[in-house]
Formats: C-alpha cells, sequence, structure tokens
C-alpha cells in the first residue's frame, strides 16, 4: 500500500494541474490508511480502547484525519478532504509572547551628526569616540556602562491578542523617527503613543545599572569623515556594520539581560523575571514600586491598546528563588508560578481573581534541566528534567494532588525515541494510567515528524507499554523537502483518549 499511496500522491499533484487524469480505481485508494502495529515494550492490555485520532496533510491540498482504536482487533476509519486550489486551512491557535523587555539597547548607531549631550548609554559613548576619530581611521575603547546610564533603559517588545504588537521599541529610535517624519502627522501621533509607552515602563523598571557592564566599542571613518562603520560587544550582546568585527574580548565582564517570563489572559499580561546577573549577583530591585514579584500589564484587545499607567507588581516573590516558569490556567483561571531553590523546585497556585497564593507543592528536591508542562481538563503533565516529570490531578476546586512521577530515562536512552515536544504530544489520564502519543521522527531528518506515532503508559509502577505505530503515508518522495511530503498537521496533529 505504501507504493501505490505514494503513486496516488503523485498522481493527484498532477491533476491539479490539469496534466492528467486519475483512474477511478486509484481514487478508492485515497482514504485507504493502514496503520502497523509494533508493541515494543509492556503489555498492550493495558492500552485495550485508546483512541487515537492522527491529522496528516499534503500541503493544503489534502487532509486526512484518521481515528485508530487500538485492541486486539483494532479498528481504523479515514475522512479524506481534497481541494483542489489548497485553500485546506491548517491554523495553530496563535500563542502570543507577552511582553519583553531587553537592556541591550542598541540597534544601529546612525547618530554621527546628533550631539553626544542628547544620546543617552553606548550611543553616547560611540559618538564621543566617532568625535575624537581622524578621518581614514578606525577606534576602539572599552567602557563602563555605569559611567553613561544610572538605570537601565530596554527595547521594548510587545505581542498580545487583540493584534497589541509594539516590536523592538526605544526611546532613541522613537525619538529619531519623531524628527524626521514631522509631516506625517498620524505616524507622528503612533510614534508618540509609543514613547510614552516606553518611558512609563521605564519609569516603572527602575533598576541601577549593574558594576562592571562592559561594552566594547568601535567607530571607522572614511578618508572624508563620514561614519562608515561601528561595532559594539559586551557579555549580554553585540552588532556591527560597515568592515567592523567585534569579537568577545570581554571576558572578565558581567552583565544584565532582563528575561521577562509572560503569560497573559483576557485582558491582563502577567510577567516576572529573574533578577540575576550573568555572575549571579542580585541586581537592586528596590525602586520598583511594590519590589519583585509578578507583574500585571492591563491591555484591551477590543481597542487594542495596553494600560501602561495600570502597570504594578501583583504578587510578591523572595527574589532569591530562581524563576522557572509562569502558566495561567484558564479553566480555573489560576497563575501557575514554578519556581527553584536550592534544587527543591516548587509550584505555586495563585488566585487569579483575588491574587492570592491557594497552594503551594513541592514537586521535585534534584533540581531541573527542563521545564514544560501540559494543562488538560482534570490533570496536568509536568516535566522538569529531559526524561522526570510528574503528573498532577485537578479537582472541582481548583486544587493540585500530585499522583504519579514519571522516569522515562530508560525509554528516552533508546534509540529512535522521539522527543518530548509538548505542542506536538497528546495526553490523557484515568485517574490512575497517564497515556501520551506523538509523532516519531524522521530517521535521516531527525528534525522532521514522520506520519508515524507512537503511544506509551504509564502508572504509578513506571512504563507499563509502549508501542509504535506505523502509517502508509510516509511517501518520502521528495527526500529533504519536508513541506512537500505527506506530514502531521500544525493544528492537533494527533489527540487520545481513554
Amino acid at each position: 500500500m505504501r507504493k501505490s499511496f505514494a503513486l496516488f500522491m503523485v498522481l493527484v499533484v498532477f491533476a491539479i494541474g490539469g496534466t492528467c487524469l486519475v483512474n477511478a480505481t486509484l481514487l478508492e485508494e485515497k482514504d485507504n490508511v493502514q496503520i502497523t502495529e509494533t508493541v515494543v515494550y509492556g503489555d498492550k492490555s493495558v492500552v485495550e480502547g485508546v483512541t487515537i485520532e492522527r491529522n496528516i496533510k499534503y500541503n493544503q491540498f489534502m487532509h486526512w484525519n484518521t481515528t485508530y482504536v487500538v485492541g486486539e482487533e483494532p479498528s481504523c476509519e479515514t475522512v479524506y478532504t481534497f481541494d483542489e486550489y489548497g485553500r485546506l486551512q491548517d491554523e495553530t491557535d496563535y500563542n502570543h509572547t507577552g511582553i519583553e523587555l531587553y537592556t541591550d539597547v542598541v540597534s544601529a548607531f546612525d547618530d554621527a551628526n546628533e550631539d553626544a549631550e542628547k544620546l543617552t548609554g553606548v550611543d553616547r559613548a560611540m559618538k564621543e569616540l566617532f568625535d575624537k576619530t581622524e578621518p581614514g581611521q578606525e577606534s576602539s575603547r572599552i567602557i563602563d556602562l555605569a559611567d553613561y546610564l544610572e538605570f537601565y533603559e530596554y527595547d521594548v517588545f510587545i505581542d498580545l491578542p487583540g493584534d497589541i504588537m509594539y516590536s523592538h521599541i526605544n526611546k532613541e529610535d522613537i525619538n529619531e523617527a519623531i524628527g524626521r517624519y514631522t509631516a506625517n502627522e498620524t505616524y507622528v501621533v503612533q510614534l508618540k503613543e509609543e514613547l510614552r509607552i516606553v518611558e512609563a515602563i521605564e519609569a516603572f523598571f527602575k533598576i541601577p545599572v549593574i558594576e562592571n557592564h562592559l561594552y566594547e566599542i568601535t567607530v571607522a571613518k572614511d578618508a572624508d569623515g563620514h561614519l562608515y562603520g561601528w561595532g559594539y560587544g559586551s557579555a549580554n550582546g553585540g552588532g556591527s556594520s560597515g568592515n567592523v568585527s567585534m569579537g568577545n574580548t570581554l571576558t572578565e565582564s558581567d552583565a544584565f539581560s532582563l528575561w521577562t517570563i509572560s503569560t497573559y489572559t483576557n485582558d491582563a499580561c502577567y510577567f516576572t523575571f529573574n533578577p540575576y546577573t550573568d555572575d549571579g549577583k542580585l541586581v537592586d530591585t528596590s525602586y520598583i514600586p511594590g519590589g519583585f514579584g509578578i507583574y500585571c500589564l492591563p491591555f484591551d484587545k477590543e481597542k487594542r491598546t495596553v494600560d501602561v499607567e495600570g502597570l504594578r507588581m501583583v504578587y510578591a516573590i523572595d527574589p532569591t528563588a530562581n524563576i522557572l516558569n509562569l502558566h495561567y490556567d484558564e479553566q480555573r483561571n489560576q497563575l501557575l508560578l514554578f519556581f527553584e531553590r536550592e534544587e527543591e523546585c516548587t509550584m505555586t497556585v495563585i488566585d487569579a481573581s483575588t491574587l492570592k497564593m491557594k497552594q503551594e507543592i513541592v514537586y521535585s528536591t534534584t533540581g531541573y534541566d527542563a521545564h514544560d508542562c501540559y494543562i488538560g481538563d482534570d490533570f496536568m503533565v509536568l516535566l522538569y528534567e529531559w526524561c522526570k516529570g510528574v503528573v498532577f490531578s485537578v479537582d472541582e476546586t481548583g486544587t493540585y494532588q500530585m499522583e504519579i512521577t514519571l522516569d522515562m530515562a530508560d525509554w528516552m536512552d533508546n534509540e529512535g525515541v522521539p522527543y518530548l515536544e509538548f505542542v506536538e504530544m497528546a495526553f490523557d489520564w484515568d485517574g490512575e494510567t497517564l497515556i501520551m502519543s506523538g509523532s516519531i521522527r524522521d530517521e535521516e531528518y531527525h528534525y522532521y515528524q514522520s506520519c508515524d506515532f507512537y503511544l506509551a503508559a504509564f502508572d504509578r509502577a513506571g512504563m507499563v507499554y509502549y508501542g509504535e505505530y506505523e502509517t502508509n503515508q510516509d511517501t518520502d518522495e521528495m527526500g529533504d523537502y519536508y513541506t512537500y511530503n505527506c506530514r502531521p498537521t500544525d493544528a492537533e496533529p494527533i489527540k487520545i483518549s481513554w
């Protein structure tokens, strides 16, 4: 069937272009998806009756929705859809970034004609160096950022529901654009709104520049004294233009990067960050109103606005904790804060209505090296190491209870076992056993998902079943042109249920 299915695919592709006819006999194969089961480990009776729904596509022309029920006599039914114009939709729910703040604010040095006194930070230092450089020469120096800034400035990125998007805006770029586009009143109004947002955020997150945050800067002039190249480098970023190349020579420098961790509801973005430098020194968060914690930025997706005046700290966090992640449990209107302190990993459940702690659970005493979670209707799967996790049940009051631990080291060490990518996996829990499923990766191009899939089951004793399911849809006719092969859909590629 695999070869005939491949032939069918080729013929249909030609048919789309109107260059050949497909006979009726071959068209009967269009929904003849076949699945071959291989039990690798355990007793298959554990997963008797488990239903797997597999969604496969060929570009936007063909979709196959196959329902497979595991059993001694498995059933397999497929619904096939074809659109000769390539209009079959495969759109996932967009996961918005939230808010990001970058302390490395040197997007491009193009202020050579600006007075140094009107510039701040690294831009000012580069302008000063430019003024001292002779025509036809290149100059470099190392600066301490604290000599040019008292508090960090930010490059702001906001991406929230309602098409709210502010892409890497900062004061220097906005002010330069306002001066350049004075005749475009509509655009200037937009720029001034962006400036208001940036200034409000910087006024709120006043974090003093740390000691020893060094930058190496370089500027180059042509024979006529014009800027033709520049570069900068620090422990947390760098850039260059022209013929200037920057190496990482600042091995003794420290740096602070404000990496935010965001989640959002229908009208609020919640976020936090780890207040430590690269060298592990705690930064000064005492200037932030309310101190260190989870912050809330309200927004209105109907009006496509953010309420920077409403920005506030809503839940205090001990700054010595290492923040791992922040999630929003929409079904129960709860924030889930994950952090680690001295290898003890804790989940804090916070009521999003009252912003009060409901629960605190220690789920690991051996630290972490990964972090991902899947929130289901009445359970949650949490991965905290590449091969270790835990399953929580959730009752009607929104209370979490640890049920079983997952130790997948032996399974994950086996050759060919897929990566645990939660965004492309499916889970279900019946109160005793967790089942999980996902794509088996292509053997040659391991970062590609094949049409084949696996099914694994875990209970309190550990793994109790693992099986692999080969389909006849992996045509492999286009080699490494992944887009032109049959492959799992982007939206809900697989679903499973007891």
